[in-house]
């Protein structure tokens, strides 16, 4: 018996544009309606909690490496959003010109190069076709 799929693609892919879209004005809301200097009362935690995040994906990278797993293009598609996110919010967060000049630095010399090298890991890698047997490969009729 053929069941129908729980989700069609093409319902999900509706959702995900929904979801786009309403995104936008919540967006242009916040971007009005956001105080330019916040106090926040666990600014480290949320750093050092996304900081532990990062360690933690880029070590079950590299374990998926390792032993050549499927799941390492997930995790490093999952790093490499990750090391962007941190770049971006460490280089717009820096408070002095020391700071943003380092933050810059780690973006440009570590956070980002290596967000790229997830993402050339996370790309799917084209299958060669199978080629069918040369006929020196066949087996002779004797």
């Amino acid at each position: 018996m053929n069941r129908p799929a729980p989700f069609r693609s093409t319902h999900l892919a509706g959702a995900f544009f929904v979801a786009a879209a309403v995104t936008v004005p919540w967006t242009i809301y916040l971007a009005i309606v956001l105080p330019r200097h916040y106090t926040a009362h666990h600014y480290w935690l949320g750093w050092a909690g996304f900081d532990v995040g990062l360690v933690v994906v880029l070590a079950v990278t590299g374990r998926a490496l390792l032993r050549e797993s499927a799941a390492a293009q997930r995790y490093a598609t999952t790093a490499a959003t990750m090391l962007v996110v941190d770049a971006w919010f460490d280089v717009l967060n820096a408070a002095t010109t020391a700071d943003q000049l380092i933050a810059l630095a780690m973006a440009a010399l570590v956070e980002l190069p290596l967000a790229y090298v997830c993402w050339r890991i996370a790309r799917p890698r084209p299958v060669a076709p199978e080629l069918p047997p040369s006929p020196s490969d066949r087996p002779s009729a004797v």
